[in-house]
């Protein structure tokens, strides 16, 4: 779609578009309808050719790649991706999360939440129109704080009221993360369970 506003100058925004409708019933998701089970990967923005500024074409290569081998689903970790990534993604039929940078950190420190919930902020409002984008991840793997989330999600609601939240966590305290997605009105998140076997 492109859109144009004419005056004294020509203003001229281009972006790719789609439809889609997504419902949760209890513990399932619907897609347009159609009960949608994610099968899904994580995926870093780097490679060893190109660093953190991989070309479209790689993207769109490592995308297809991923779709080609049955997944619906890439979680997209760790930092603000390029934007052309949720939209080769929308593309190629893949849906998508986004999450702003912020890992194994103590979010009740302010110089932590500040520029994290900046980040998310504007990664949001990049990609709130993008019909791959599935949720908004508020953090990986940080300390649980019930004032970060909330904040977390005032502020992308803000930008998209009816938006999915979430977060990825490790450090098993249920009753704590718990509490946070009920203070916050998170949607779902995520417990990152690590076993690297028996301790010596």
């Amino acid at each position: 779609m492109t859109v144009r506003l004419t005056g004294d100058r020509l203003h001229e925004v281009s972006d790719v578009v789609g439809f889609r409708h997504i419902d949760a019933d209890g513990p399932d998701l619907f897609l347009n309808g159609e009960r949608l089970v994610l099968r899904g990967v994580c995926r870093h923005e780097f490679t060893t050719a190109h660093g953190y500024s991989p070309p479209a074409s790689e993207v769109r290569r490592e995308l297809a790649l991923i779709k080609h081998s049955g997944f619906n689903y890439v979680r997209l970790i760790h930092s603000p991706q390029s934007g052309i990534v949720p939209r080769i993604a929308a593309e190629l039929g893949l849906l998508v999360t986004e999450e702003p940078g912020t890992c194994w950190h103590d979010l009740s420190d302010p110089e932590v939440a500040a520029p994290a919930l900046k980040a998310l902020r504007r990664t949001v409002l990049r990609d709130r129109n993008c019909p791959s984008v599935l949720a908004w991840f508020i953090y990986n793997e940080c300390e649980p704080c019930v004032e970060y989330a909330v904040e977390a999600a005032r502020i992308c609601r803000e930008i998209v009221p009816d938006c999915r939240l979430s977060f990825a966590d490790a450090t098993g305290r249920a009753d704590d993360l718990r509490a946070m997605a009920d203070a916050a009105g998170l949607s779902f998140y995520g417990m990152n369970i690590y076993d690297f076997g028996p301790k010596t």
